[in-house]
C-alpha cells in the first residue's frame, strides 16, 4: 500500500514513470499524428536526445542551466548530474579550477605581485603595443572574454616558473602556507600544473563528450588520450591547439588554458622552432 486509501503500491511508481516520460510521450504522439513511421519516430527522439545532451556540453559556466532549473549551469547540472569523465567528475574539475583560482589570487600578494605583472606583460604587452593601446584599452576594444584565454595562459605560466632568490615558485609557496586548506586531489593537481609544459597539439581522434587523442607537434612523443568533455564537443579532427596536458592519479587532462591555432601559423611556429634548435651555437664557432 502507498498509504493513500484505495491505491495500489504500484500507483506511485507509475506516476513517477509518466511524469518522467511525459515530454517524450507527447513528442511521440505529435510525430504519430503527423504520419511519421515508427523508425522515423525513434530517429527523431534520438536526435532530440542528442541535442539535449549537446546543450549541456556546450553550456557556459554562467549560462542558465539547460535543465530549466533557473540556476546557473556551474551551480546545477555541471556539478551534480553529468556522468564521470574517465574517473574525473565534473565536481572534481570544478574544485581543480577553484584551487587554481586561489593560487592566482595568492599571486597578487605583495611578494608575488611584481612577478605576476612581469609574466602578464610578457604575454599581453606586445599585443597591446601593436594595437597602440594599454591593457585596459585592449580589454575594452576586444572584450574581456576574448582576452581571458591569453590571461589564463599567462597565469598558468606563472605557476610553472621559478624566481630568485631561492628558486621560488608560486604553487610551492601557496601549498607551503595554505596547502592544508586543499584536498589531496587538489594538491596533486596543482603540483601537476606546476610541472607541466605548454605545447602545440594536433587533434587526431575525437570521442564526443568523452576524450581527445592529441599528437604533440613539438616533441617526439606518442599521441596521448586526454579526458575532455567540453573540448571534445567543440574541437574536430585535425584542429591545432596550444595547451598543457597534466597527469594525476585519476586521469590525464588538459588544463583550463587552451588556445586555438590556425594550421599555417602552427606550421610556421614549429618550423621556426626547429630552425632555432638546429642553428649552430655561438660557442661552436670559437
Amino acid at each position: 500500500e502507498s498509504g493513500e486509501p484505495g491505491l495500489n503500491y504500484l500507483c506511485e511508481g507509475f506516476r513517477r514513470f509518466y511524469t518522467h516520460a511525459q515530454t517524450t510521450l507527447e513528442r511521440m504522439g505529435e510525430l504519430a499524428i503527423a504520419g511519421a513511421r515508427p523508425s522515423g519516430i525513434m530517429g527523431e527522439l534520438a536526435d532530440d536526445d542528442a541535442r539535449r545532451v549537446r546543450s549541456f556540453h556546450l553550456a557556459g559556466r554562467n549560462d542558465p542551466c539547460p535543465c530549466g532549473s533557473g540556476r546557473k549551469y556551474k551551480h546545477c547540472c555541471r556539478i551534480r548530474n553529468l556522468p564521470a569523465e574517465d574517473g574525473v567528475m565534473p565536481a572534481t574539475r570544478e574544485r581543480f579550477s577553484e584551487a587554481m583560482d586561489r593560487v592566482f589570487r595568492w599571486g597578487h600578494r605583495p611578494e608575488w605581485d611584481k612577478h605576476c605583472e612581469q609574466v602578464c606583460d610578457l604575454h599581453l604587452l606586445g599585443l597591446s603595443e601593436d594595437a597602440e593601446l594599454d591593457l585596459q584599452g585592449l580589454s575594452e576594444a576586444v572584450g574581456q572574454e576574448a582576452l581571458e584565454p591569453a590571461i589564463a595562459c599567462a597565469l598558468e605560466d606563472l605557476a610553472t616558473l621559478r624566481f630568485e632568490p631561492d628558486d621560488r615558485n608560486l604553487v610551492d609557496d601557496y601549498l607551503r602556507r595554505r596547502g592544508w586548506t586543499e584536498t589531496p586531489k587538489a594538491r596533486e593537481y596543482l603540483l601537476a600544473v606546476r610541472d607541466s609544459v605548454m605545447s602545440l597539439y594536433e587533434v587526431q581522434e575525437v570521442e564526443p563528450g568523452v576524450s581527445l587523442t592529441l599528437k604533440d607537434l613539438l616533441r617526439n612523443v606518442a599521441p596521448i588520450v586526454v579526458s575532455e568533455r567540453m573540448g571534445s564537443m567543440q574541437l574536430v579532427r585535425w584542429d591545432i591547439i596550444a595547451g598543457r596536458v597534466v597527469r594525476t592519479s585519476d586521469a590525464t587532462m588538459l588544463t583550463g588554458a587552451v588556445l586555438h591555432f590556425q594550421r599555417q601559423m602552427a606550421q610556421g611556429f614549429s618550423e621556426g622552432r626547429q630552425a632555432v634548435s638546429q642553428a649552430p651555437c655561438a660557442c661552436d664557432r670559437r
